[in-house]
This record gives structure tokens, C-alpha cells and sequence, in this order.
């Protein structure tokens, strides 16, 4: 549905009102999520920062950047620790979150795969020096 600013929009029981998100005071909210594609994401999620909110990416016009945080709160989270507003925060695609809330318990046990790739039947530990 696409539906004009200015106009009225059904969700549930409830009619809204459509605004433009270009005239969105985004100083008014602590957590803006983002999912409406990497254009929109890239041109109005440093605008968001920049009010002041934390802002929830879901799509990959963040993901690569080295400058924010790419997280999965099952295996990542401490890396969110003492974040305050005004900052980005990118999260993986869907299958890709699956996967790595899987394997993060191997990684974090120390098993890795051998030369081929594989882990053999009972794994292997990988110890660390020091």
C-alpha cells in the first residue's frame, strides 16, 4: 500500500496519518528502526544519529561499514555496552543471524576446522598460547 503524506492509512483498528519522513523530527525518539531499503536507510539514518537516536539498521547499507557495530544480540551484545543516542547499529541479514547464533558456541569453544574445512566426529580443540 502506498499511501501519500497528508493522508490517512488502516493499521489494525487504528487509522494514521501519513508524514514524510524528510520532516520527521527524529530529536523526538529514543530508537528508530530502519527496513525500507539501503536508500532510505543510507540518506536518513545519519540524520536520526545526528538527533540523537539509536538507530536499529536491518538492511545492508551499514553492514560493511568498520565504523558501526555490526550485532547480533545472542552472540554480540557487549559490544553495545555504554552506547548512548546518536549512533547506528547494523545487524546481518536474516539466514545469516541463524547461522551465527549456531556456530558462535563453536567458535567461542575453540573448535575449528581442519586444513579441508571439516570438523571431525568429536571436534578438535584448538588450545591458546599464553
Amino acid at each position: 500500500m502506498n499511501v501519500p503524506p497528508g493522508e490517512d492509512a488502516e493499521f489494525g483498528n487504528a487509522q494514521l496519518t501519513i508524514r514524510n519522513l524528510a520532516d520527521f523530527d527524529f530529536s523526538r525518539v529514543d530508537y528508530a528502526l530502519f527496513s525500507a531499503g539501503g536508500a532510505v536507510s543510507k540518506e536518513f539514518a545519519p540524520i536520526a544519529a545526528a538527533a540523537g537516536a539509536i538507530v536499529i539498521d536491518n538492511t545492508s547499507a551499514f553492514r560493511y561499514d568498520d565504523d558501526i557495530p555490526l550485532v547480533v544480540p545472542e552472540v554480540n551484545a557487549h559490544v553495545l555496552d555504554g552506547l548512548s543516542g546518536g549512533c547506528i547499529i547494523a545487524n546481518p541479514n536474516c539466514s545469516t543471524i541463524q547461522m551465527v547464533v549456531a556456530l558462535a558456541p563453536v567458535y567461542r569453544g575453540g573448535y575449528y576446522p581442519d586444513q579441508r574445512g571439516y570438523l571431525p566426529v568429536g571436534f578438535r580443540r584448538r588450545t591458546w598460547a599464553g
